[in-house]
């Protein structure tokens, strides 16, 4: 009779455990999909602003994408850490590129763009991704 109750309680724990980590799953997931669109919404912003030749409001704002891509990397499944970091690194390249060569700044911040909307890119915000069927 003990065991049974065991066995039980045993069952019952393991359901509970294997909801919240699909619910913390899909938490993970969200929040990655709300930084990403976070993210583009601010290269629209250094677009514009490099357009405008306003060097210092695009500095700011490659910043706060940097800021915002260590933070998905964090988020991102380790097989999907890889491609964050070579996003990161274009990133940084327009960062040392916007005060001495801005053709090419601008150029860099078009292939940032063209990455984040990536086919590769978009299969990452799957459910699979994050461990969710």
């Amino acid at each position: 009779m003990e065991e049974s109750i065991k066995s039980e309680a045993l069952t019952k724990q393991a359901a509970v455990t294997s909801e919240v980590t699909w619910d913390a799953s899909r938490i993970q997931r969200n929040i990655f999909i709300a930084t990403m669109a976070n993210i583009r919404v601010h290269i629209l912003k250094v677009k514009i602003d490099l357009m405008l030749k306003n060097t210092a409001n695009a500095g700011s704002e490659l910043g706060i994408i940097d800021e915002a891509l260590d933070m998905v990397k964090a988020l991102a499944p380790d097989e999907n850490k890889k491609s964050m970091g070579e996003l990161q690194s274009i990133l940084r390249k327009v960062m040392t590129q916007i005060d001495t060569d801005l053709p090419a700044a601008v150029s860099n911040v078009d292939v940032l763009w063209h990455q984040l909307s990536n086919k590769s890119m978009r299969n990452q915000v799957r459910g699979s991704a994050f461990g969710l069927p």
